[in-house]
């Protein structure tokens, strides 16, 4: 049998190759905040190769060093302080629609998005959809 080239990983042998636990990968993926492309069939999620292969490449280590906090301000893109969350549920359709999005979206770009970037880009674009209601009192 011809030997197969492997083009993704699961969270658990992704987990492995980063040295971190599987639950705290799962978890980052079902809060939108892993950094990478997720594909989704059913219950099961996959990471595809080249997008690790390329994240992996642009890191940089030094010895180890914790990063600063310019580092984590640039990953995050909002200094700490200066942010809200927004914790809601929407319907099982809506979410499935808004992956296909995003997956979509993000074979056509260069470096992905996370579903935190897309989320941000939504709530922005709401707002700017709406600019007769910016300047009332909330209340």
């Amino acid at each position: 049998m011809p030997v197969v080239e492997k083009r993704v990983y699961t969270p658990s042998e992704l987990a492995e190759i980063l040295g971190m636990p599987k639950n705290a990968l799962l978890r980052a993926i079902n809060e939108g905040t892993f950094p990478l492309p997720v594909m989704r069939f059913s219950r099961y999620f996959f990471i595809p190769k080249a997008a690790v292969d390329k994240f992996l490449k642009g890191r940089q280590y030094i010895d180890n060093d914790p990063p600063t906090l310019q580092e984590m301000n640039r990953f995050y893109k909002n200094p700490p302080g200066k942010t809200k969350h927004l914790g809601f549920q929407v319907t099982r359709e809506l979410h499935e629609q808004f992956n296909r999005v995003c997956t979509n979206i993000n074979m056509n770009l260069e470096k992905p998005l996370n579903k935190s970037d897309f989320l941000r880009i939504a709530v922005q674009e709401f707002v700017d959809r709406r600019p007769q209601y910016e300047g009332g009192e909330v209340g």
